[in-house]
């Protein structure tokens, strides 16, 4: 759909963002460990993991999942803690029951929020996404297992 702006033609291309090409089981781990959580890289290789996390059910998928799931879990639990909603008017209210976060440690929701965090181009969502990804690059990350000072 093109629309006019004084200067010429703006081509608007919807889900320009969403993740469009499917990663690989190592490649998901990297993604959910990005370097600069911030990048739009970063976001968009998160994205991808989510999507190839969904589907995948290989022993290093399964693994990674679980620690997806809890890094997004305890994040989202201390979030609703912090009365910090985060998310799109239609994950919100799935995200945030009411008097707690939901469990993302179970795997029906961890495919429902996953899904929609993967494909949603609002920026709601995208502060949802950096804010899961913070802990989730730290419960993921070869230092969280094998910590220096314990």
């Amino acid at each position: 759909m093109s629309y006019s702006i004084a200067i010429g033609p703006l081509q608007i291309v919807h889900d320009a963002a969403a993740p469009t090409r499917s990663c690989t089981c190592s490649e998901a781990h990297k993604k959910c460990m990005p370097s600069f959580v911030y990048s739009v890289s970063g976001q968009v290789g998160f994205r991808s993991a989510l999507d190839h996390l969904l589907t995948c059910n290989k022993k290093e998928c399964i693994t990674l999942r679980k620690d997806v799931k809890q890094g997004m879990h305890a994040k989202l639990d201390w979030l609703f803690r912090e009365r910090v909603l985060l998310g799109c008017v239609q994950v919100q209210p799935f995200l945030y029951k009411t008097s707690r976060a939901v469990d993302l440690r179970q795997q029906k929701h961890f495919n429902t929020v996953a899904s929609h965090l993967a494909h949603c181009p609002q920026e709601s969502c995208a502060r949802l996404r950096r804010s899961l990804l913070l802990s989730v690059r730290d419960q993921v990350s070869p230092a969280a297992k094998n910590p220096t000072f314990a």
